[in-house]
């Protein structure tokens, strides 16, 4: 009967001590350490996820709505004017500007012949667009960090914990589930606080490579189309 009622305490006891408040609470300060830097990795990957899904969006919605514009417009110059006087201008609008500027400056030049301008003007399109793609990538190297950093963090964690738990262990002469279990848990919680912050990373920078993947090759093909048109004005 004494045995039935210290089982039944200790099962209390282990159910109280493996709440995840609990856990987190009565972890050691390396690993409580570990855990906040891995929240704080969490909190930094979901932040640039929102923040980097509305400029993406934002920059489609801009580009795809200036080369319409570019197209249906009759006056280039004017155009040009209001694209210059711009403080904030997308890729397709950089594009456009370095273009119509290198083709004014050679356009009276008789010292290149009509490939060379428009080889000059072609270099000056890709080092705006080379410019303007570093830009789009920005904040996705955090991504990748936080994607393949956080999962070994994780298992530092881990590993640390259980040492923790083996070594108190050694001081027992007799241990018992209620001794192993919470110390095994907390330990494990790092890794699932890696995992986390990993999962969502990788697959956010993975999404928003093929975004910015397809914005720089519908911005290419504008690139040749505006090429093309340079090459036929006199």
């Amino acid at each position: 009967m004494e045995e039935k009622i210290i089982e039944v305490e200790e099962k209390i006891s282990l159910s109280n001590n493996m709440s995840f408040l609990s856990l987190i609470l009565e972890a050691s300060f390396f690993v409580q350490l570990i855990m906040l830097l891995l929240l704080i990795a969490s909190f930094v990957t979901w932040w640039i996820i929102f923040y980097k899904n509305n400029e993406l969006k934002e920059i489609h919605r801009n580009m795809t709505n200036f080369i319409n514009h570019f197209w249906n417009s009759k006056d280039k110059v004017d155009l040009y004017q209001k694209i210059q006087n711009k403080k904030s201008r997308n890729i397709a609008e950089d594009i456009f500007l370095s273009g119509v500027t290198e083709f004014g400056q050679l356009r009276t030049d008789d010292k290149f012949s009509k490939v060379q301008k428009l080889e000059n003007i072609n270099r000056a399109i890709e080092s705006s667009l080379t410019s303007s793609s570093t830009k789009l990538e920005t904040k996705l190297t955090i991504l990748s960090n936080i994607g393949s950093v956080s999962p070994y963090v994780g298992l530092l964690g881990t590993v640390w914990g259980i040492m923790n738990a083996f070594r108190g262990l050694s001081t027992v002469g007799q241990a018992t589930l209620s001794q192993v279990a919470p110390g095994i848990a907390e330990a494990l919680i790092a890794t699932a606080l890696g995992l986390f912050a990993a999962i969502p990373a990788v697959l956010a920078y993975n999404v928003f490579t093929n975004s910015i993947e397809k914005i720089i090759s519908e911005c290419e093909s504008f690139s040749q189309d505006f090429i093309n048109y340079l090459s036929k004005q006199n």
